[in-house]
């Protein structure tokens, strides 16, 4: 029998893993835990047969650390490998033995060591997988998942998507999308963008994830959108913002602005493929502009990031927007292969 507080130890990793449980940052506890001895691989296989055993005794699995340990101090449940057989050894079963006992406790505790870890990295690996869907430039998708909701992509865009038991995540890594999400009241689905959390059962948003902020725009139902990071616990500072059809909020860092009647049209003329912008500047429409193509747009003189500009252009021509900054007075638009180059007129 292994040292008490190692058993201790193992009993209660292995209450918590049960079933599949416990979360990400247990599992790579309990990684490093394992792999410290082979002591630790030794108590926990220990265990992990009474584990097995008491299923057919309690089938919900129910018993505590203290029960669990009780029942491995049994002798019952100490059986020699010796003891396993009555009948007298074939020459064929003497010669395995032999080998057998030749495989000394330093193989068999590296080898259940490997068992182990395998074990442990395939579980980990099975409940931290995740789909990752890209666009890339000018390109949009529309995406079906597992729980019927959809999901449109915008050029440039990347999305990770891990759906629980309890949850269905979605985490907006870079660009845009528009939500239609399948209701289910008992599965929430989470939109995180950065510091951003949108939280719906059943309704219909866009998120945006620029280099300024987060900007959700609802369509249909309501949503609830909330600061800090995906997956953490709440804390009594977190903002909070509920949001209707028609209303939008810009979150910048762990700020949720006051929500306002959103220009609908607008946040979703991307999936029109037009560019949409209101007193917008230079800067901002050279980064819309650049999601759609390949040409990128440079601006060379700092001084003209801040120019507005108001108008409808086409993302997928980029000729619409090009015309009109050559109508510009003040602008020196200038062509190569890879880039239009804008800069002050002398």
């Amino acid at each position: 029998m292994s040292d008490p507080k190692i058993l201790e130890e193992a009993a209660e990793w292995l209450v918590t893993l049960r079933d599949g449980g416990g979360d990400a940052a247990e599992r790579s506890e309990f990684a490093a835990w394992i792999s410290k001895s082979p002591e630790h691989v030794r108590a926990y296989l220990e265990l992990s047969t009474v584990w097995t055993d008491a299923a057919s005794v309690d089938s919900q699995r129910r018993l505590d650390v203290a029960a669990l340990l009780a029942t491995a101090e049994q002798d019952s449940n100490v059986v020699t490998l010796e003891g396993r057989g009555a009948a007298e050894p074939t020459a064929e079963a003497t010669v395995n033995s032999r080998k057998a006992r030749s495989f000394g406790w330093p193989q068999r505790i590296a080898a259940c060591v490997a068992i182990v870890c395998v074990a442990t990295a395939i579980t980990w690996w099975q409940s931290n997988s995740a789909l990752t869907y890209t666009t890339g430039i000018g390109e949009q998708r529309l995406l079906t998942l597992s729980d019927g909701s959809r999901v449109e992509l915008n050029a440039r865009s990347r999305i990770r998507i891990r759906f629980s038991e309890r949850e269905r995540l979605v985490e907006l890594l870079e660009g845009q999308g528009m939500f239609q999400v399948a209701k289910n009241p008992q599965r929430p689905f989470i939109v995180s963008s950065d510091h951003t959390r949108v939280r719906a059962v059943g309704t219909q948003f866009d998120v945006y994830r620029r280099p300024s902020g987060t900007v959700v725009t609802v369509l249909e139902g309501k949503v609830e959108v909330q600061t800090g990071a995906a997956g953490a616990v709440e804390r009594s500072n977190d903002s909070v913002s509920a949001l209707g059809a028609g209303q939008q909020v810009i979150v910048v860092a762990d700020r949720i602005n006051h929500p306002a009647a959103a220009n609908v049209a607008a946040a979703t003329a991307w999936t029109q493929r037009q560019l949409v912008f209101d007193s917008a500047t230079l800067a901002e429409v050279a980064h819309e502009f650049n999601r759609y193509n390949l040409r990128q747009l440079v601006i060379r003189d700092a001084e003209l990031e801040g120019f507005l500009i108001s108008g409808v252009f086409s993302s997928t021509e980029p000729a619409s927007l090009l015309n009109f900054l050559q109508q510009q007075a003040d602008f020196l638009v200038q062509e190569t292969d890879t880039e239009i180059r804008i800069s002050r007129r002398e």
